[in-house]
Protein backbone atom coordinates (compact mmCIF):
# COMPACT_ATOMS: atom_id res chain seq x y z
CA UNK A 1 0.00 0.00 0.00
CA UNK A 2 1.43 3.77 -0.56
CA UNK A 3 2.47 5.19 2.83
CA UNK A 4 -0.44 7.48 3.50
CA UNK A 5 -1.29 11.27 2.29
CA UNK A 6 -4.03 11.59 4.86
CA UNK A 7 -7.11 13.85 4.02
CA UNK A 8 -6.40 15.58 7.69
CA UNK A 9 -3.37 16.74 6.37
CA UNK A 10 -4.27 18.28 3.72
CA UNK A 11 -6.92 20.12 4.70
CA UNK A 12 -4.91 21.34 7.42
CA UNK A 13 -2.84 22.48 4.64
CA UNK A 14 -6.04 23.86 3.16
CA UNK A 15 -6.80 25.83 5.98
CA UNK A 16 -3.37 27.42 5.98
CA UNK A 17 -3.77 28.41 2.63
CA UNK A 18 -7.62 29.56 3.58
CA UNK A 19 -6.08 32.32 5.95
CA UNK A 20 -3.65 34.16 3.50
CA UNK A 21 -4.49 36.09 0.27
CA UNK A 22 -0.70 35.70 -0.83
CA UNK A 23 -1.82 31.88 -1.16
CA UNK A 24 -5.19 32.20 -2.66
CA UNK A 25 -4.23 30.18 -6.02
CA UNK A 26 -3.18 27.01 -4.03
CA UNK A 27 -6.48 27.11 -1.73
CA UNK A 28 -8.61 27.48 -4.67
CA UNK A 29 -7.11 24.16 -5.91
CA UNK A 30 -7.67 22.59 -2.29
CA UNK A 31 -10.93 23.35 -1.74
CA UNK A 32 -12.42 22.61 -4.96
CA UNK A 33 -13.85 19.12 -4.96
CA UNK A 34 -12.20 18.98 -8.66
CA UNK A 35 -8.79 20.28 -9.36
CA UNK A 36 -9.09 23.75 -10.77
CA UNK A 37 -6.54 25.37 -12.85
CA UNK A 38 -4.78 28.69 -10.81
CA UNK A 39 -4.10 31.55 -12.19
CA UNK A 40 -0.73 32.61 -11.85
CA UNK A 41 -1.92 36.15 -12.69
CA UNK A 42 -3.86 36.72 -9.43
CA UNK A 43 -2.42 39.05 -6.72
CA UNK A 44 0.40 37.99 -5.33
CA UNK A 45 2.80 39.24 -2.92
CA UNK A 46 6.24 38.90 -3.73
CA UNK A 47 8.78 37.16 -1.04
CA UNK A 48 12.47 37.15 -1.35
CA UNK A 49 13.77 34.82 -4.14
CA UNK A 50 17.37 32.84 -4.61
CA UNK A 51 18.36 31.73 -7.76
CA UNK A 52 20.18 28.34 -7.96
CA UNK A 53 21.83 26.77 -10.36
CA UNK A 54 24.13 23.33 -11.39
CA UNK A 55 24.83 21.84 -14.81
CA UNK A 56 22.02 18.83 -14.85
CA UNK A 57 23.06 15.24 -15.54
CA UNK A 58 20.99 14.43 -18.70
CA UNK A 59 21.69 10.86 -18.66
CA UNK A 60 18.70 9.67 -20.42
CA UNK A 61 16.46 11.54 -23.38
CA UNK A 62 13.83 12.53 -21.45
CA UNK A 63 15.95 14.20 -18.83
CA UNK A 64 17.35 15.84 -21.68
CA UNK A 65 14.10 16.58 -23.34
CA UNK A 66 12.72 18.55 -20.07
CA UNK A 67 15.55 20.55 -19.44
CA UNK A 68 15.15 24.16 -20.44
CA UNK A 69 18.38 26.09 -21.75
CA UNK A 70 20.88 27.34 -19.26
CA UNK A 71 20.99 31.41 -19.20
CA UNK A 72 23.77 33.02 -17.21
CA UNK A 73 23.21 34.35 -13.58
CA UNK A 74 24.09 36.83 -11.91
CA UNK A 75 25.76 35.60 -8.71
CA UNK A 76 25.66 38.52 -6.52
CA UNK A 77 21.65 37.64 -6.67
CA UNK A 78 22.30 34.41 -4.63
CA UNK A 79 22.56 36.38 -1.35
CA UNK A 80 19.30 37.76 -1.10
CA UNK A 81 17.86 33.63 -1.02
CA UNK A 82 20.80 32.51 1.93
CA UNK A 83 19.39 31.81 5.02
CA UNK A 84 20.64 33.85 7.68
CA UNK A 85 22.23 31.78 10.06
CA UNK A 86 21.69 34.29 13.12
CA UNK A 87 18.04 33.40 12.91
CA UNK A 88 18.94 30.18 14.84
CA UNK A 89 22.14 28.97 16.35
CA UNK A 90 21.14 25.65 17.77
CA UNK A 91 23.67 22.69 17.17
CA UNK A 92 21.32 20.35 15.82
CA UNK A 93 22.08 16.79 14.30
CA UNK A 94 21.02 16.28 10.72
CA UNK A 95 18.74 13.12 9.95
CA UNK A 96 16.65 11.66 7.34
CA UNK A 97 13.48 11.80 7.02
CA UNK A 98 10.81 11.24 5.02
CA UNK A 99 7.40 13.03 3.55
CA UNK A 100 3.93 12.64 2.86
CA UNK A 101 4.21 14.65 -0.15
CA UNK A 102 5.58 17.57 -1.90
CA UNK A 103 3.36 19.94 -4.10
CA UNK A 104 4.84 21.84 -6.80
CA UNK A 105 2.07 24.63 -8.11
CA UNK A 106 3.45 25.81 -11.09
CA UNK A 107 6.25 23.28 -13.42
CA UNK A 108 6.30 26.09 -15.88
CA UNK A 109 6.64 29.50 -14.21
CA UNK A 110 5.70 32.57 -16.10
CA UNK A 111 8.92 35.00 -15.20
CA UNK A 112 7.97 37.54 -12.64
CA UNK A 113 5.26 35.27 -10.60
CA UNK A 114 6.34 33.60 -7.40
CA UNK A 115 5.91 29.83 -7.50
CA UNK A 116 3.85 28.41 -4.24
CA UNK A 117 5.89 24.81 -2.98
CA UNK A 118 3.68 22.92 -0.36
CA UNK A 119 4.92 19.96 1.79
CA UNK A 120 3.73 18.21 5.03
CA UNK A 121 5.87 15.99 7.57
CA UNK A 122 5.07 11.85 7.74
CA UNK A 123 3.17 12.65 10.95
CA UNK A 124 -0.26 14.49 11.30
CA UNK A 125 0.62 15.27 14.94
CA UNK A 126 3.58 16.81 14.15
CA UNK A 127 4.20 20.61 14.89
CA UNK A 128 6.58 22.56 12.75
CA UNK A 129 9.23 25.45 14.21
CA UNK A 130 10.58 26.05 11.03
CA UNK A 131 11.25 24.76 7.60
CA UNK A 132 13.83 25.83 4.63
CA UNK A 133 13.76 24.76 1.08
CA UNK A 134 17.06 23.96 -1.13
CA UNK A 135 17.53 24.35 -4.69
CA UNK A 136 19.94 24.60 -7.33
CA UNK A 137 19.49 25.99 -11.12
CA UNK A 138 20.78 23.88 -14.35
CA UNK A 139 23.66 26.09 -14.17
CA UNK A 140 25.11 25.47 -10.73
CA UNK A 141 24.03 28.70 -8.16
CA UNK A 142 22.32 27.09 -4.90
CA UNK A 143 19.70 29.34 -2.93
CA UNK A 144 17.31 28.55 -0.13
CA UNK A 145 13.66 29.99 0.98
CA UNK A 146 12.59 29.49 4.35
CA UNK A 147 8.51 29.00 4.97
CA UNK A 148 6.35 32.04 4.08
CA UNK A 149 4.25 30.19 6.93
CA UNK A 150 3.43 27.07 8.79
CA UNK A 151 0.13 25.07 9.95
CA UNK A 152 0.88 21.87 12.11
CA UNK A 153 2.81 19.61 10.45
CA UNK A 154 2.35 21.38 6.82
CA UNK A 155 4.48 24.08 5.57
CA UNK A 156 4.51 26.76 2.71
CA UNK A 157 7.22 28.08 0.42
CA UNK A 158 6.63 31.38 -2.06
CA UNK A 159 9.52 32.57 -3.97
CA UNK A 160 10.51 33.11 -7.45
CA UNK A 161 9.34 36.03 -9.04
CA UNK A 162 12.86 37.76 -9.72
CA UNK A 163 14.30 34.25 -10.89
CA UNK A 164 15.77 34.27 -14.28
CA UNK A 165 14.56 32.04 -17.38
CA UNK A 166 16.11 28.52 -15.99
CA UNK A 167 15.71 25.10 -14.71
CA UNK A 168 15.57 24.73 -11.16
CA UNK A 169 15.36 21.66 -9.13
CA UNK A 170 14.35 21.69 -5.27
CA UNK A 171 16.92 19.15 -3.26
CA UNK A 172 16.06 19.06 -0.02
CA UNK A 173 13.76 20.77 2.94
CA UNK A 174 14.93 20.93 6.20
CA UNK A 175 13.16 21.29 9.10
CA UNK A 176 12.84 21.43 12.61
CA UNK A 177 10.09 20.48 15.30
CA UNK A 178 8.36 22.49 18.14
CA UNK A 179 10.41 21.35 21.06
CA UNK A 180 12.76 18.91 19.15
CA UNK A 181 16.04 20.61 18.77
CA UNK A 182 16.67 17.57 15.58
CA UNK A 183 16.97 18.99 12.15
CA UNK A 184 15.22 17.08 9.65
CA UNK A 185 16.41 16.22 5.88
CA UNK A 186 14.37 15.78 3.21
CA UNK A 187 16.61 14.48 0.58
CA UNK A 188 15.01 15.16 -3.21
CA UNK A 189 18.33 15.51 -5.07
CA UNK A 190 17.43 12.22 -6.41
CA UNK A 191 13.62 12.77 -7.51
CA UNK A 192 12.54 14.85 -10.00
CA UNK A 193 11.01 17.96 -8.27
CA UNK A 194 11.66 20.84 -10.62
CA UNK A 195 9.91 23.76 -12.53
CA UNK A 196 11.33 25.66 -15.58
CA UNK A 197 10.80 29.80 -15.59
CA UNK A 198 9.73 30.80 -18.82
CA UNK A 199 9.14 33.92 -20.36
CA UNK A 200 6.13 35.66 -19.28
CA UNK A 201 4.32 35.56 -22.49
CA UNK A 202 3.95 31.73 -22.19
CA UNK A 203 1.26 30.12 -20.52
CA UNK A 204 1.01 28.48 -16.75
CA UNK A 205 1.42 24.45 -17.89
CA UNK A 206 -0.90 23.45 -14.86
CA UNK A 207 -0.27 22.01 -11.38
CA UNK A 208 2.17 18.87 -10.28
CA UNK A 209 1.61 16.97 -7.22
CA UNK A 210 3.32 14.21 -5.52
CA UNK A 211 2.93 11.53 -2.73
CA UNK A 212 5.37 9.32 -1.15
CA UNK A 213 4.74 5.55 -1.84
CA UNK A 214 5.48 2.82 1.39
CA UNK A 215 9.42 3.02 0.18
CA UNK A 216 9.49 6.94 0.42
CA UNK A 217 9.25 7.22 -3.40
CA UNK A 218 7.87 9.94 -5.14
CA UNK A 219 4.53 9.20 -7.35
CA UNK A 220 3.66 11.99 -9.25
CA UNK A 221 -0.43 12.16 -9.25
CA UNK A 222 -2.36 13.11 -12.20
CA UNK A 223 -4.56 15.74 -10.09
CA UNK A 224 -4.47 17.09 -6.58
CA UNK A 225 -7.28 15.01 -6.07
CA UNK A 226 -5.58 11.62 -7.16
CA UNK A 227 -3.14 12.22 -4.45
CA UNK A 228 -5.40 12.84 -1.91
CA UNK A 229 -7.47 9.62 -2.79
CA UNK A 230 -4.39 7.37 -2.99
CA UNK A 231 -3.93 7.39 0.20
CA UNK A 232 -4.47 4.84 3.22
CA UNK A 233 -7.97 4.24 1.92
CA UNK A 234 -8.24 1.67 -0.45
CA UNK A 235 -11.89 2.49 -1.27
CA UNK A 236 -9.91 6.50 -2.19
CA UNK A 237 -7.52 4.83 -4.77
CA UNK A 238 -10.76 2.69 -5.83
CA UNK A 239 -12.61 5.62 -6.73
CA UNK A 240 -9.90 7.01 -9.06
CA UNK A 241 -9.13 4.45 -10.91
CA UNK A 242 -13.09 4.14 -11.54
CA UNK A 243 -13.03 7.27 -13.33
CA UNK A 244 -10.19 6.43 -15.33
CA UNK A 245 -10.59 3.10 -15.92
CA UNK A 246 -11.41 3.52 -19.52
CA UNK A 247 -9.04 5.97 -20.26
CA UNK A 248 -5.30 4.27 -20.28
CA UNK A 249 -2.14 5.56 -21.54
CA UNK A 250 -0.09 3.42 -19.40
CA UNK A 251 0.17 -0.10 -18.83
CA UNK A 252 2.25 -2.34 -16.75
CA UNK A 253 3.25 -5.75 -18.74
CA UNK A 254 4.13 -8.42 -16.41
CA UNK A 255 6.92 -11.50 -17.93
CA UNK A 256 5.43 -13.86 -15.45
CA UNK A 257 8.35 -15.36 -13.28
CA UNK A 258 12.50 -14.66 -13.52
CA UNK A 259 14.75 -14.50 -11.27
CA UNK A 260 15.09 -17.17 -9.03
CA UNK A 261 11.46 -18.19 -10.64
CA UNK A 262 12.08 -19.95 -13.77
CA UNK A 263 8.86 -21.02 -14.17
CA UNK A 264 6.96 -23.98 -15.70
CA UNK A 265 9.65 -26.12 -17.37
CA UNK A 266 8.93 -28.58 -20.53
CA UNK A 267 9.56 -29.96 -24.30
CA UNK A 268 12.85 -28.15 -23.69
CA UNK A 269 11.25 -24.96 -22.98
CA UNK A 270 10.86 -22.36 -19.83
CA UNK A 271 8.53 -20.48 -18.79
CA UNK A 272 10.79 -17.32 -17.70
CA UNK A 273 11.86 -17.02 -21.13
CA UNK A 274 8.73 -17.75 -23.26
CA UNK A 275 7.13 -15.03 -21.39
CA UNK A 276 9.78 -12.32 -21.75
CA UNK A 277 9.77 -13.09 -25.66
CA UNK A 278 5.80 -12.26 -25.70
CA UNK A 279 6.03 -9.49 -23.21
CA UNK A 280 8.68 -8.17 -25.35
CA UNK A 281 6.74 -8.28 -29.04
CA UNK A 282 3.44 -6.96 -26.87
CA UNK A 283 5.43 -3.74 -25.10
CA UNK A 284 7.07 -3.02 -28.91
CA UNK A 285 3.50 -3.37 -30.86
CA UNK A 286 1.87 -1.05 -27.88
CA UNK A 287 5.21 1.88 -27.67
CA UNK A 288 4.68 1.89 -31.57
CA UNK A 289 0.86 2.52 -31.17
CA UNK A 290 1.91 5.45 -28.45
CA UNK A 291 1.46 3.64 -25.01
CA UNK A 292 4.07 4.27 -22.41
CA UNK A 293 5.10 0.40 -21.18
CA UNK A 294 6.49 -0.22 -17.49
CA UNK A 295 7.77 -3.38 -16.76
CA UNK A 296 6.80 -5.48 -13.91
CA UNK A 297 10.65 -6.88 -13.94
CA UNK A 298 13.84 -6.94 -16.67
CA UNK A 299 14.96 -9.85 -18.45
CA UNK A 300 17.68 -10.45 -15.50
CA UNK A 301 18.34 -9.53 -11.98
CA UNK A 302 17.46 -10.97 -8.85
CA UNK A 303 13.68 -11.63 -8.02
CA UNK A 304 12.74 -13.65 -5.48
CA UNK A 305 10.10 -16.41 -5.40
CA UNK A 306 7.59 -14.42 -3.77
CA UNK A 307 8.33 -11.12 -6.09
CA UNK A 308 5.15 -11.59 -7.85
CA UNK A 309 2.88 -9.97 -4.22
CA UNK A 310 4.90 -6.89 -5.17
CA UNK A 311 4.58 -6.13 -8.87
CA UNK A 312 1.88 -4.71 -9.43
CA UNK A 313 2.44 -2.04 -6.56
CA UNK A 314 6.15 -1.42 -8.09
CA UNK A 315 4.12 -0.64 -11.85
CA UNK A 316 1.20 1.63 -9.51
CA UNK A 317 4.34 3.95 -8.07
CA UNK A 318 5.30 4.44 -12.05
CA UNK A 319 2.14 5.70 -12.74
CA UNK A 320 0.73 2.29 -14.46
CA UNK A 321 -3.41 2.33 -14.82
CA UNK A 322 -3.55 -1.66 -16.30
CA UNK A 323 -2.09 -4.27 -15.17
CA UNK A 324 -1.43 -7.29 -18.14
CA UNK A 325 0.29 -10.40 -16.64
CA UNK A 326 1.84 -12.94 -19.02
CA UNK A 327 2.39 -17.12 -18.01
CA UNK A 328 2.40 -20.61 -19.78
CA UNK A 329 0.62 -23.21 -18.40
CA UNK A 330 1.54 -26.33 -17.53
CA UNK A 331 0.01 -29.91 -16.74
CA UNK A 332 -0.48 -33.37 -18.62
CA UNK A 333 0.89 -34.02 -22.07
CA UNK A 334 -2.83 -33.91 -23.14
CA UNK A 335 -3.57 -30.30 -22.01
CA UNK A 336 -3.45 -28.06 -24.21
CA UNK A 337 -4.80 -24.20 -24.92
CA UNK A 338 -5.26 -20.98 -23.96
CA UNK A 339 -6.84 -19.48 -21.07
CA UNK A 340 -7.49 -15.93 -19.35
CA UNK A 341 -8.26 -14.93 -15.68
CA UNK A 342 -10.32 -11.63 -14.31
CA UNK A 343 -11.25 -10.23 -11.66
CA UNK A 344 -15.11 -10.89 -11.00
CA UNK A 345 -17.12 -7.85 -12.99
CA UNK A 346 -18.59 -6.28 -9.54
CA UNK A 347 -20.28 -3.11 -10.74
CA UNK A 348 -16.88 -0.83 -10.43
CA UNK A 349 -15.58 0.18 -13.89
CA UNK A 350 -11.84 -1.25 -13.81
CA UNK A 351 -13.11 -5.38 -13.35
CA UNK A 352 -15.93 -4.78 -15.69
CA UNK A 353 -13.05 -3.60 -18.14
CA UNK A 354 -10.82 -6.19 -17.19
CA UNK A 355 -13.41 -8.94 -17.89
CA UNK A 356 -13.82 -7.51 -21.37
CA UNK A 357 -10.04 -7.03 -22.16
CA UNK A 358 -9.84 -10.99 -21.47
CA UNK A 359 -11.93 -11.99 -23.20
CA UNK A 360 -10.66 -9.67 -26.27
CA UNK A 361 -7.14 -11.64 -25.96
CA UNK A 362 -8.85 -14.81 -25.67
CA UNK A 363 -10.86 -14.14 -28.49
CA UNK A 364 -7.72 -13.28 -30.39
CA UNK A 365 -5.75 -16.07 -28.85
CA UNK A 366 -8.29 -18.74 -30.18
CA UNK A 367 -8.08 -17.06 -33.73
CA UNK A 368 -4.53 -18.09 -33.81
CA UNK A 369 -5.78 -21.50 -33.39
CA UNK A 370 -4.88 -21.88 -29.87
CA UNK A 371 -8.15 -23.96 -27.93
CA UNK A 372 -10.34 -21.73 -26.54
CA UNK A 373 -10.64 -22.77 -22.55
CA UNK A 374 -12.35 -19.75 -21.92
CA UNK A 375 -12.11 -16.27 -19.13
CA UNK A 376 -12.39 -17.25 -16.12
CA UNK A 377 -13.81 -14.46 -13.62
CA UNK A 378 -12.00 -15.11 -9.74
CA UNK A 379 -13.95 -14.89 -6.86
CA UNK A 380 -12.45 -12.47 -4.40
CA UNK A 381 -10.25 -14.30 -1.83
CA UNK A 382 -9.50 -17.33 -4.29
CA UNK A 383 -7.36 -15.18 -6.98
CA UNK A 384 -3.96 -15.08 -8.26
CA UNK A 385 -1.79 -12.57 -6.49
CA UNK A 386 -1.49 -10.11 -9.31
CA UNK A 387 -5.30 -10.41 -9.91
CA UNK A 388 -6.01 -9.48 -6.60
CA UNK A 389 -3.35 -6.50 -6.13
CA UNK A 390 -4.43 -5.28 -9.23
CA UNK A 391 -7.51 -4.90 -8.01
CA UNK A 392 -6.99 -3.75 -4.68
CA UNK A 393 -5.18 -1.22 -6.44
CA UNK A 394 -8.95 0.06 -8.43
CA UNK A 395 -6.82 -0.94 -12.15
CA UNK A 396 -8.21 -3.27 -14.60
CA UNK A 397 -5.81 -6.72 -14.29
CA UNK A 398 -5.99 -9.58 -16.31
CA UNK A 399 -3.62 -12.78 -16.22
CA UNK A 400 -3.17 -14.98 -19.66
CA UNK A 401 -1.66 -18.44 -20.09
CA UNK A 402 -0.72 -18.47 -23.35
CA UNK A 403 -1.06 -22.36 -23.96
CA UNK A 404 0.27 -25.29 -21.93
CA UNK A 405 4.59 -26.05 -21.89
CA UNK A 406 3.67 -29.65 -21.24
CA UNK A 407 1.76 -30.40 -24.53
CA UNK A 408 4.10 -30.89 -27.39
CA UNK A 409 1.49 -29.29 -30.14
CA UNK A 410 1.45 -26.13 -28.14
CA UNK A 411 5.18 -26.02 -27.88
CA UNK A 412 5.80 -26.44 -31.49
CA UNK A 413 3.55 -24.35 -32.87
CA UNK A 414 3.26 -21.58 -30.55
CA UNK A 415 6.64 -21.29 -28.90
CA UNK A 416 9.35 -20.78 -31.13
CA UNK A 417 10.92 -17.16 -31.53
CA UNK A 418 8.08 -16.24 -34.13
CA UNK A 419 5.15 -18.09 -32.21
CA UNK A 420 6.17 -16.09 -29.08
CA UNK A 421 6.22 -12.78 -31.23
CA UNK A 422 2.53 -13.74 -32.87
CA UNK A 423 1.23 -14.23 -29.40
CA UNK A 424 2.61 -10.85 -27.72
CA UNK A 425 1.26 -8.96 -30.61
CA UNK A 426 -2.27 -11.10 -30.49
CA UNK A 427 -2.34 -9.45 -26.82
CA UNK A 428 -1.35 -5.99 -28.34
CA UNK A 429 -4.03 -6.24 -30.96
CA UNK A 430 -6.25 -6.79 -27.76
CA UNK A 431 -5.17 -4.38 -24.97
CA UNK A 432 -5.27 -1.89 -28.20
CA UNK A 433 -8.76 -2.14 -28.87
CA UNK A 434 -9.90 -2.15 -25.50
CA UNK A 435 -7.75 1.07 -24.71
CA UNK A 436 -7.70 3.21 -28.15
CA UNK A 437 -6.05 6.06 -28.22
CA UNK A 438 -8.13 8.94 -30.02
CA UNK A 439 -4.90 10.24 -32.06
CA UNK A 440 -1.76 9.01 -33.93
CA UNK A 441 1.43 10.80 -35.07
CA UNK A 442 2.31 9.74 -38.73
CA UNK A 443 5.50 11.49 -39.48
CA UNK A 444 7.76 14.36 -38.76
CA UNK A 445 8.17 17.42 -41.78
CA UNK A 446 10.34 20.18 -42.67
CA UNK A 447 10.06 23.01 -44.76
CA UNK A 448 13.55 22.16 -45.98
CA UNK A 449 15.08 19.08 -46.91
CA UNK A 450 18.76 19.70 -45.86
CA UNK A 451 19.69 22.97 -43.93
CA UNK A 452 22.54 25.24 -43.16
CA UNK A 453 24.02 26.34 -40.05
CA UNK A 454 22.85 29.14 -38.77
CA UNK A 455 19.52 29.45 -40.99
CA UNK A 456 16.01 28.54 -40.14
CA UNK A 457 13.14 25.94 -41.07
CA UNK A 458 9.83 24.94 -39.92
CA UNK A 459 9.73 21.67 -38.31
CA UNK A 460 5.95 20.04 -38.32
CA UNK A 461 4.57 16.78 -36.79
CA UNK A 462 1.74 15.13 -38.62
CA UNK A 463 -0.95 14.12 -36.25
CA UNK A 464 -4.02 12.95 -36.79
CA UNK A 465 -7.50 12.28 -34.49
CA UNK A 466 -8.82 14.22 -31.83
CA UNK A 467 -6.18 16.50 -30.79
CA UNK A 468 -8.07 19.12 -29.14
CA UNK A 469 -5.97 19.90 -25.96
CA UNK A 470 -2.77 18.17 -27.37
CA UNK A 471 0.67 19.89 -26.20
CA UNK A 472 3.90 19.50 -28.00
CA UNK A 473 7.05 19.00 -27.82
CA UNK A 474 10.49 18.76 -30.43
CA UNK A 475 14.13 17.98 -28.96
CA UNK A 476 17.00 17.39 -31.33
CA UNK A 477 20.03 14.82 -30.30
CA UNK A 478 23.33 14.20 -32.54
CA UNK A 479 23.06 11.04 -34.61
CA UNK A 480 24.90 8.29 -32.60
CA UNK A 481 25.76 10.46 -29.78
CA UNK A 482 25.31 9.76 -25.73
CA UNK A 483 22.78 12.22 -24.09
CA UNK A 484 25.46 14.03 -23.01
CA UNK A 485 25.11 18.26 -22.60
CA UNK A 486 26.67 19.14 -25.45
CA UNK A 487 24.28 16.62 -27.49
CA UNK A 488 21.09 17.57 -27.17
CA UNK A 489 19.01 20.59 -27.06
CA UNK A 490 15.26 21.78 -27.26
CA UNK A 491 13.63 23.29 -30.62
CA UNK A 492 10.11 24.02 -28.28
CA UNK A 493 7.73 22.23 -25.68
CA UNK A 494 4.56 23.01 -23.75
CA UNK A 495 3.30 24.23 -27.43
CA UNK A 496 -0.10 24.24 -28.52
CA UNK A 497 0.50 24.04 -31.97
CA UNK A 498 2.48 20.92 -33.92
CA UNK A 499 4.88 23.08 -35.33
CA UNK A 500 8.00 24.76 -34.49
CA UNK A 501 11.06 26.94 -35.76
CA UNK A 502 14.25 25.65 -35.73
CA UNK A 503 17.51 27.48 -35.80
CA UNK A 504 20.05 25.32 -36.88
CA UNK A 505 23.35 24.55 -34.77
CA UNK A 506 26.44 23.18 -36.29
CA UNK A 507 27.13 21.13 -38.85
CA UNK A 508 25.95 17.42 -38.07
CA UNK A 509 23.24 14.98 -38.48
CA UNK A 510 20.21 15.35 -36.27
CA UNK A 511 17.69 12.53 -34.52
CA UNK A 512 14.56 14.96 -33.93
CA UNK A 513 12.10 13.89 -31.65
CA UNK A 514 8.38 15.66 -31.46
CA UNK A 515 5.97 14.40 -28.81
CA UNK A 516 2.20 14.71 -28.83
CA UNK A 517 1.29 15.19 -24.95
CA UNK A 518 -2.21 14.27 -23.37
CA UNK A 519 -2.96 13.44 -20.06
CA UNK A 520 -1.83 9.79 -20.31
CA UNK A 521 1.85 10.81 -21.37
CA UNK A 522 2.58 11.00 -25.07
CA UNK A 523 2.84 9.71 -28.45
CA UNK A 524 6.77 9.88 -30.37
CA UNK A 525 7.78 10.25 -33.68
CA UNK A 526 11.11 9.92 -34.60
CA UNK A 527 13.07 11.93 -38.01
CA UNK A 528 16.22 12.28 -39.05
CA UNK A 529 17.72 15.86 -40.24
CA UNK A 530 21.37 17.07 -42.13
CA UNK A 531 22.47 20.32 -41.19
CA UNK A 532 25.65 21.46 -42.97
CA UNK A 533 28.04 24.19 -42.67
CA UNK A 534 27.69 26.28 -45.88
CA UNK A 535 26.59 26.45 -49.19
CA UNK A 536 27.14 28.60 -52.12
CA UNK A 537 23.78 29.93 -53.68
CA UNK A 538 25.59 31.60 -56.62
CA UNK A 539 28.39 33.85 -58.20
CA UNK A 540 28.08 37.34 -59.81
CA UNK A 541 30.30 38.21 -62.61
CA UNK A 542 30.94 42.18 -63.31
CA UNK A 543 32.50 44.17 -65.67
CA UNK A 544 33.53 43.48 -68.85
CA UNK A 545 35.09 40.42 -70.14
CA UNK A 546 37.90 41.67 -72.68
CA UNK A 547 41.48 40.53 -72.33
CA UNK A 548 43.68 42.94 -69.84
CA UNK A 549 40.11 44.32 -68.50
CA UNK A 550 39.82 43.26 -64.47
CA UNK A 551 36.62 41.16 -64.21
CA UNK A 552 34.99 41.47 -60.38
CA UNK A 553 33.93 37.96 -59.59
CA UNK A 554 31.29 38.03 -56.02
CA UNK A 555 30.08 34.83 -54.13
CA UNK A 556 27.12 34.54 -52.54
CA UNK A 557 27.29 32.09 -49.03
CA UNK A 558 24.59 31.15 -46.79
CA UNK A 559 25.58 29.41 -43.67
CA UNK A 560 28.80 29.65 -41.23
Amino acid sequence: MKKALRVSTAFSLAGLLAISSLMSPVNVAYAANGVQSMDVASDVVHAGDGVASRVEDSAGGDAAANQSPSTDVDDSTEEDFRADASVDERQVEPSDSSFQYVYLAYPNLPGGTDQVVAFATPDDGDALASATLNYISADGVRGTVDTYQTAGNSAAFVFGSTLKSNTYFMTSITYVLQGDGTEHVVDLSDRDYSFTVVDSSASSEGTSVYYADGDGNAVEAQSIQQALECADSPDGISTYAERSARNVGVIALDAGHGGVDSGAQGNGKSEADLTWKIMTACKNKLEAYGFKIVLARQQSGYYPSNDYLYRVQRCIDQGAQAFVSFHINSGSSGAHGAEVYAPTANGADYTQVSVELAKKVMNNLAAMGLTYRGVFQMAVGDEFAVIRCAREQGIPGILIEHGFISNYGDVANYFSDDGCRRLGEADAAAIIAQFPHPYSIDGISFSEDMGRAGTSINIGVNVVGKTDGLKYKFVWHKSGMDWSDDNWGIIGQNLTKPSVSWTLPQAGDYEIYADAIDSNGYITSTSDYKVVNWSLESLDVSGDARCGKPVKLQAKVSGD
